[in-house]
């Protein structure tokens, strides 16, 4: 995932930077900033993840996380209102011009042999973007 997010940040004409603390990457375009968080595990990411990339200055952070497939629709929409909850319905974690995008997708089991998969079909995943400047602390993207 942290290739394929290199590669598309360079393709839309990003500078990309490798992992600034412990930040996976930092995307800069003239006066705009995106952090991306990618983390497997959903677990802990309210109190670890989210923390970590709200301390970087950024017009956009972006955090990635997986359920497991048997799991979706019903986690994500717990985790991303558990997330709601504890970081952004008081609006005051992001400034006036900033947004947080949380992207939820899902993961089959490990297994012995054979890769898992991730998002194996385009409907596998929901984002949440949340940002201050609206009465609706969020807004809920999906594919079609």
């Amino acid at each position: 995932m942290k290739d394929f997010l290199m590669r598309l940040g360079q393709k839309l004409g990003y500078e990309v930077e490798p992992e600034t603390l412990a930040i996976d990457q930092i995307w800069k375009q003239q006066n705009k900033t995106i952090a991306i968080e990618h983390e497997i595990r959903h677990e802990g990411i309210s109190k670890e993840e989210i923390p970590k990339l709200m301390r970087v200055k950024a017009d956009l952070r972006v955090l990635v996380t997986y359920v497991r497939d048997y799991q979706f629709p019903y986690k994500a929409v717990e985790m991303a209102d558990k997330v709601a909850l504890e970081h952004f319905q008081k609006g005051n974690e992001l400034g006036e011009d900033e947004e947080f995008l949380l992207v939820i997708g899902t993961k089959t089991p490990k297994v012995k042999k054979g890769p898992r998969n991730f998002i194996a079909r385009r409907s596998d995943w929901l984002a949440y973007r949340f940002h201050p400047k609206h009465t609706i602390v969020s807004d809920v993207l999906r594919t079609r």
